[in-house]
């Protein structure tokens, strides 16, 4: 019918069908019953005042009829809306094995025929194999070090303490925008009425309900859920990341990041579960929950969100899901399949994390603004399938629901009548990819265009082209724009977020080419890109760091092997961190200091093996290693002054003279002790110190350097050297202390004094 004229209250007249849905009126649902179900019912459609809202800046264009169906007020057919055909979904269980879908693998033999050949790269093919399965497992490594970064101080952003109380707000919600829909309440009757009659996956506007007396809560606060999860065999795991919008875009399913509720709910942490009715274990709270929903309410999964307050969800969107609150009140926004309005309000939100959205939207114009509800205990909130939403928590707060899968709905009728939704066309795209795979291939690159900022989206676009085994020359253009796009668009933890997901689909990109020739070199690059990419966020946290902390366990750093700056001779080279559990475990030692260490040959009389240990971090001598015997000598000579300078061993003819030759403050220590005799004794005490001595007391090293000069310039000093068989003193923090350093030279602070 044509309702244009009536488009600015298209929901004014809804009654249509009401009886070819609902029946008749009976005594227990009258004629106004009947008529607000059925707006329910109803797609939401923009007002003729929100239709050419344009964004001028950025040429976005909201067209006639964009949010919702094509057809103002179309009310969907007889019955409950289609569920999954059958059929729908079978992609889900296809079996991916080495080198991707088994029936699209001869594609390979094609690429390698069309490939070009290449003589040397042939011809040096076996040592570039043995190269790449080197780099794969160092990146698998590496790739391993960031999801634990990623997992634990990496997470996103948390709001600020003062800000955990929750947000001031009152207790209206603002104006809605014109192209909302008006927000319906629902008595616990009415809507049971209405769920029995035509099932959630129907309504296609959100609206409000009363908690029915039959759901009688499991837990009736935050305080009685998290008392419970203590229980021994009670504990269940949660997603405590979702408050950003990139967690959000991967969901709980992906991001259960093996925390226990336990654990996240004593930190004062947002937690969120979502659990298929079939993986409950009996006795934990999310299957008393479960068991506490009547069956006409249930979905296929049960949610539990609960949260200590000025947290929440940022925005995403799922199957059509319900929450009921059983303590505190949440706030939420909401916007139609179709997403933000305009480019600025798509900007403003996508990236924003739930605790920044109330300030941002309210920055935004009124018409592309997102519809605001306010929850209070007792009352349920309806979202249906397809449509953004966010929460926040205003104070402690304790939700039960219950949510469908996307699975569960007709993803073509969902096409049809929302074909300018991204979540749609990313999810028809999945679901067409092996049976009209440049369909699907178009309907991925739509499905990115309308949410640019969905990086869920692109990791799985790239997990596609790698299993449909298309051209790696392809393939590896995915790559390089996920990558690309993530360094451009995102902070370090949402990148490490990103790459949690897109580096093992990278490896099986490259294991999956190694095996062929011509193929090699995309693997090649492919690991290069994600080597990058993954370094470039970790290396600060990693030894030899300017983030690093002794604090920080990480994983693999035995084995990794990566560029810094080596602790020992100042060298940017390439090398790994000290042996796990010894006193160098949270240094970066290059190649040729961990080389010099295990080759254990003397610098000064060329002696192998034995007690002894490298020179001093910082000085000529950090790049040799000396026995214990020419240490102790040296040692000795030092403590007791010029007249034992003979009794130390000479140097080795090979030893640079750079060792003898002093330089900045050692120079001006030279210059200040060499006007006085070897054998005077020290000058009175001066009320002001020269400037010499306090150069030298700045530092330690020229002291050493300068006395070497001056007493046995044939002699290498290293500041403070610990022989090996001294190295147990360092664990008790005896002679090895800082005080201990400067007792070790007594002799040259009397001469400086």
């Amino acid at each position: 019918q044509d309702l244009g004229s009536r488009a600015v209250q298209p929901f004014g007249a809804m009654a249509i069908q009401t009886e070819t849905l609902l029946g008749p009126p009976s005594p227990s649902r009258d004629a106004s019953a009947s008529s607000k179900i059925a707006r329910l019912l109803a797609a939401p459609r923009l007002p003729a005042s929100s239709q050419a809202c344009v964004d001028s800046a950025e040429g976005w264009r909201c067209e006639q009829g964009a949010v919702g169906a094509h057809v103002a007020g179309h009310i969907c057919a007889a019955g409950p809306r289609p569920t999954a055909p059958a059929g729908q979904g079978t992609w889900m269980r296809s079996t991916v094995e080495f080198g991707g879908y088994p029936e699209f693998q001869d594609r390979r033999t094609k690429y390698i025929a069309d490939e070009p050949e290449e003589p040397e790269e042939v011809a040096r093919a076996e040592e570039a194999r043995a190269q790449l399965e080197k780099d794969i497992a160092q990146l698998k490594m590496l790739h391993h070090v960031v999801v634990h970064l990623q997992r634990g101080e990496c997470k996103p952003e948390a709001p600020p303490k003062e800000f955990q109380s929750g947000p001031s707000s009152g207790s209206t919600p603002p104006p809605s925008p014109p192209w909302a829909p008006p927000v319906e309440h629902l008595s616990a009757q009415e809507l049971r009425e209405a769920v029995e009659t035509v099932g959630w996956n129907s309504f296609k506007v959100p609206f409000t309900f009363d908690v029915p007396a039959d759901l009688v809560p499991a837990y009736a606060s935050r305080e009685a859920l998290v008392s419970c999860a203590g229980v021994a065999g009670a504990d269940f795991s949660a997603a405590t990341v979702l408050n950003d919008p990139l967690a959000a875009q991967f969901g709980p399913s992906l991001l259960g990041e093996d925390r226990r509720f336990s654990d996240a709910s004593s930190s004062n942490q947002n937690c969120f579960t979502q659990l298929a009715a079939g993986a409950l274990e009996p006795g934990t709270p999310p299957w008393r929950c479960w068991k506490a929903i009547p069956e006409w309410m249930r979905c296929a999964m049960v949610v539990i969100s609960t949260g200590p307050g000025g947290n929440g969800v940022a925005f995403h969107k799922h199957g059509a899901a319900w929450l009921a609150l059983q303590q505190g009140r949440k706030r939420w926004w909401l916007y139609p399949p179709c997403g933000p309005l305009s480019r600025r309000a798509y900007e403003t939100v996508a990236l924003r994390p739930a605790w920044q959205l109330s300030a941002e939207v309210n920055a935004l114009p009124l018409e592309v603004r997102p519809l605001e509800l306010h929850q209070e205990a007792g009352q349920g909130v309806f979202v249906p399938a397809l449509w953004w939403h966010a929460t926040l928590d205003c104070g402690p707060t304790l939700g039960i629901g219950s949510q469908y899968n996307m699975a569960d709905l007709d993803l073509r009728e969902c096409y049809r009548e929302h074909p300018d939704s991204g979540f749609v066309l990313y999810h028809m795209a999945c679901e067409l990819h092996k049976t009209e795979e440049e369909r699907a291939m178009k309907l991925f690159e739509e499905a990115i265009d309308r949410e640019p900022f969905n990086f869920y989206f692109c990791t799985n676009q790239l997990l596609f082209y790698l299993n449909m085994v298309f051209h790696p020359r392809l393939t590896m253009s995915v790559v390089e724009r996920t990558l690309s796009k993530a360094r451009s668009s995102l902070d370090s933890r949402r990148r490490m977020l990103v790459l949690r997901f897109a580096v093992p689909t990278i490896c099986n990109f490259a294991e999956w080419h190694a095996p062929h020739d011509r193929l090699l070199k995309y693997s090649a690059r492919a690991v290069a890109l994600a080597w990058d990419a993954l370094m470039e966020l970790a290396s600060p946290m990693l030894p030899g760091g300017a983030e690093f902390r002794l604090s920080r366990e990480l994983p693999c750093l035995a084995e990794l092997r990566y560029t810094a700056v080596c602790s020992q001779c100042g060298e940017r080279s390439i090398g790994k961190a000290g042996e796990p559990g010894s006193i160098r475990a949270h240094r970066f030692l290059c190649e040729r200091c961990t080389e010099v260490r295990a080759r254990a040959t003397c610098g000064c009389c060329g002696q192998s093996g034995g007690d002894g240990q490298i020179g001093h971090p910082g000085t000529e001598f950090a790049s040799e290693w000396y026995c214990a015997r020419c240490w102790g000598s040296w040692k000795s000579a030092c403590r007791a002054g010029p007249k034992s300078v003979q009794a130390a061993p000479a140097l080795p003819p090979t030893v640079p003279s750079a060792f003898v030759q002093p330089s900045g403050a050692a120079a001006q220590a030279v210059a200040a002790l060499a006007h006085q005799p070897t054998s005077a004794p020290p000058p009175p005490p001066q009320s002001t110190p020269p400037q010499s001595a306090i150069a030298l007391a700045a530092a330690g090293t020229a002291v050493a350097e300068a006395w070497t000069v001056l007493s046995a310039p044939a002699v290498p000093v290293v500041q403070a050297g610990i022989a090996r068989e001294e190295s147990s003193k360092i664990a008790s923090g005896t002679e090895a202390s800082a005080n201990g350093r400067v007792r070790a030279w007594p002799t040259v602070w009397e001469r400086v004094d």
